[in-house]
């Protein structure tokens, strides 16, 4: 089994995480340390590295540096060809790696992965989805989709609180409480819907239950928030779903015609819908196996910003082999 490490030396790991690395697993003929100083630099180990199910890719870094690492895999080879995956938490934000690995620190995921590196244990291995974000032109993979206010706070986060905050919750608690700051006093563009039209796609089982109201019409609806995630928490461990189907793909969305949304955004953040959170109400949640989304604007991928224009084909992948570590 050969383990490739893959450092981006723009995220914090580039000092002092990846000293710690090579410290905690020294190279040898089967253990590489790869760290690319720019994002060709990047996409070119990536791509040339003859992938199988013998590797084992820790990305070191940011979700950032996931979710490039992961779209750049998907291009390159098919899912069963993957390496095993382990995520060491060591970018601004670290919302991807934190769930899998169970919001364990850099340290001991790091501990973990130099005691199951020669080998993992069919206990340490988490299999999880991904959501795929096709457009006309190439895919994108990722953990987590957003548009609406999400992004706005997104946004917010980078151009005022990423190099200045700390760890990553305080960073992103901030970016909330301003972005709700904004919807309370209707300040643009915190306090702007997104006009957006839905579909689901029907899985081999039949077809899913829709949210009611908004999915397979020919109506653009305004929309203030839309999440798509495999993941089961978020950053400041909120779980903001409670669908009650199998599918991979967990979706919340809240139409701008929804009433009381701060009041009950402190449900919504926790998964426990109030009496009044009703699709009649403009509150849905429930988990697909896929979704188009027809809008122009702007979406949020693990924290990345993207401009679309159209339609988005959204699905998860096969489940994917990650050391929980």
């Amino acid at each position: 089994m050969k383990l490739v490490s893959l450092t981006n030396p723009n995220s914090r790991s580039a000092a002092s995480t990846l000293s710690a690395l090579r410290a905690a697993i020294p190279e040898t003929p089967s253990i590489e340390h790869r760290v690319t100083k720019t994002l060709a630099e990047l996409d070119a180990v990536v791509n040339q590295q003859q992938w199988s199910p013998e590797h084992t890719l820790v990305i070191n870094g940011g979700d950032g540096s996931v979710q490039r690492i992961l779209t750049l895999l998907y291009a390159t080879c098919d899912t069963q060809q993957w390496p095993t995956i382990a995520l060491l938490p060591a970018g601004h934000t670290n919302m991807s790696a934190s769930d899998v690995n169970a919001h364990r620190t850099f340290k001991q995921c790091l501990n973990t992965l130099n005691s199951t590196r020669k080998g993992a244990r069919a206990q340490s291995i988490k299999r999880q989805s991904l959501v795929t974000v096709q457009n006309p032109t190439h895919a994108q993979l990722g953990f987590f989709f957003g548009i609406g206010t999400i992004v706005n706070g997104v946004e917010f986060f980078n151009s005022q609180l990423r190099e200045k905050a700390g760890r990553q919750e305080s960073g992103a608690a901030l970016a909330m409480l301003r972005t709700l700051w904004g919807i309370l006093r209707k300040q643009p563009p915190f306090s702007e819907a997104l006009n957006v039209k839905l579909s689901h796609v029907s899985d081999q089982n039949g077809p899913l239950p829709a949210p009611c109201r908004i999915a397979d019409t020919e109506d653009f609806v305004p929309l203030r928030l839309c999440l798509i995630s495999t993941l089961e928490k978020l950053f400041l461990q909120m779980k903001p779903y409670w669908g009650m189907t199998d599918a991979a793909l967990h979706t919340t969305l809240v139409e701008a015609r929804a009433p009381r949304f701060l009041t009950n955004l402190p449900r919504l953040m926790r998964g426990k819908p109030g009496p009044a959170m009703t699709c009649e109400q403009g509150y849905h949640s429930n988990n697909f196996a896929a979704l188009t989304l027809n809008f122009s604007g702007v979406y949020t991928l693990d924290g990345e910003l993207f401009d679309n224009i159209g339609p988005l084909a959204i699905k998860a992948t096969p489940p994917i082999r990650f050391i929980r570590l």
